[in-house]
């Protein structure tokens, strides 16, 4: 929704712990880094636009294209979707309402677990995520729109244990991540033959 999401590496390592070159966790050595696709909720999506290249100053300092994700807005029934195999478990549920005076408001709530060896308990992967967007337009002599949207995200992945995985001692795994965002997008649309649009996007 015109919010930046930061990809870049957080860099956070923990040197000398074990050789990462080695060990079965090297991946793990950092937190954060790069961006879990697991993560993000797809049952709130409304359109995807891929941009190739390198794109316009208006997306930031980006030089290597840009995936521009929307998400739903506008008045909906309650949505409940459910999904299961042997990899993984979803469900989500979605509301969207309309009121009057060009307000809408949609919330969602998520769930996932994801097992990419489910004979693996290290390798599972369990996140819970929550939404409440919230769009309003003004039409007068100029066009005012504002979107703004609380986001809560929280992986489950608590203390794991698995006393198979070693024959010396018993392994185990800590890992959790929890993210809140605030974003807001104002645009100013005007009827002037030299200046169409202000924009202004902010993110916490």
């Amino acid at each position: 929704d015109g919010a930046p999401i930061n990809t870049n590496g957080d860099m956070q390592s923990a040197a000398g712990l074990y050789n990462s070159a080695t060990s079965s966790n090297g991946d793990r050595s950092n937190t954060n880094r790069g961006l879990d696709l697991r993560s993000l909720g797809t049952d709130d999506i409304e359109k995807v636009t891929i941009v190739r290249g390198i794109p316009t100053v208006e997306y930031g300092d980006l030089t290597s294209g840009l995936v521009l994700i929307e998400r739903k807005k506008g008045a909906a029934p309650f949505t409940l979707r459910a999904k299961t195999d042997g990899f993984g478990k979803l469900f989500a549920l979605s509301k969207g309402y309309a009121f009057k005076d060009s307000l809408f408001v949609n919330a969602d709530l998520g769930y996932l677990t994801g097992m990419a060896q489910p004979t693996n308990s290290f390798e599972n992967f369990k996140r819970a995520t929550g939404s409440v967007r919230i769009d309003k337009t003004w039409n007068g002599k100029n066009r005012l729109n504002w979107k703004s949207a609380f986001d809560y995200s929280t992986t489950l992945d608590n203390e794991k244990t698995d006393p198979d995985n070693s024959y010396i001692a018993t392994d185990n795994y800590y890992a959790r991540k929890q993210s809140f965002a605030l974003n807001n997008k104002f645009s100013l649309r005007f009827k002037n033959p030299w200046l169409d649009e202000l924009e202004l996007t902010s993110k916490f």
